[in-house]
């Protein structure tokens, strides 16, 4: 749920801050955490993951 919160605020910020269209906002701030989950989850995988 806290995803879903993220996503419709950077939505408005888009909307607001910098007139443009929120579901644009929206799908950047989704595409963003979705890479990062599997960036996070790519380095948690490699030899010795977090602890080096």
């Amino acid at each position: 749920m806290i995803w879903l919160t993220i996503v419709a605020v950077a939505g408005l910020i888009a909307r607001y801050a910098f007139n443009a269209s929120f579901w644009i906002g929206a799908a950047i701030a989704a595409f963003s955490l979705v890479v990062n989950g599997l960036v996070i989850e790519w380095e948690d995988r490699q030899k010795g993951g977090w602890s080096q």
